[in-house]
C-alpha cells in the first residue's frame, strides 16, 4: 500500500512537472516523508543519495556554468535512495531516467527550442519501471551500519 501511494504521488508530481515545469513543495515533501517508512535504513539511504547527487549537481554546474538539476529533483532522489538503498537497482533507475530524459531533451529542443527539460517524469519512469521489473531485490538491498 505504501509503495502504491508513493508511485501515485510520483505520477501526479510528474504530470504537474510536465505541465508547469515546477512541483508544489508540499507534494514533494509528502512523497519524501512517506518513503522514509519503507525500511529501517530508508532515511540514511535517502540522505546518502541526496548528498551524492548534490555533489554531482555542483560539479556539473561548475563545468557547464548553468543549472542542471532543479530543487524538486532532490526530493525524488531521496525517494529513490529510500526505495532502492544504495544498490545496483538505484544505478539502473538513474540510467533509465537518463535515457528517457535524453529522448525528452531531443523532443523539447526540436519542437520548442526549449532547453529546460522536466526531469521528474524521467526519474519517475526509471524508478517505477526498475521497481516493477525487480521488486524483490529493491526491498532487501540496503546499507546497514
Amino acid at each position: 500500500m505504501l509503495i502504491s501511494t508513493l508511485f501515485i504521488l510520483l505520477i501526479i508530481s510528474s504530470l504537474y512537472d510536465l505541465k508547469y515545469k515546477e512541483i508544489p513543495t508540499i507534494l514533494l515533501l509528502l512523497t519524501l516523508v512517506l518513503s522514509f517508512f519503507i525500511t529501517s535504513t530508508a532515511i540514511l539511504n535517502a540522505a546518502i543519495f541526496i548528498g551524492l547527487m548534490f555533489i554531482f549537481k555542483m560539479l556539473m554546474e561548475f563545468i557547464t556554468k548553468r543549472e542542471v538539476l532543479g530543487e524538486g529533483d532532490f526530493f525524488i532522489f531521496g525517494v529513490m535512495g529510500a526505495l532502492f538503498g544504495i544498490s545496483s537497482n538505484l544505478l539502473l533507475s538513474c540510467l533509465v531516467a537518463s535515457v528517457i530524459a535524453s529522448i525528452m531533451g531531443f523532443y523539447y529542443y526540436f519542437k520548442n527550442k526549449d532547453s529546460e527539460i522536466p526531469f521528474l517524469p524521467a526519474l519517475t519512469f526509471g524508478t517505477i519501471s526498475v521497481y516493477l521489473i525487480n521488486p524483490i531485490s529493491t526491498t532487501f538491498i540496503n546499507i546497514s551500519f
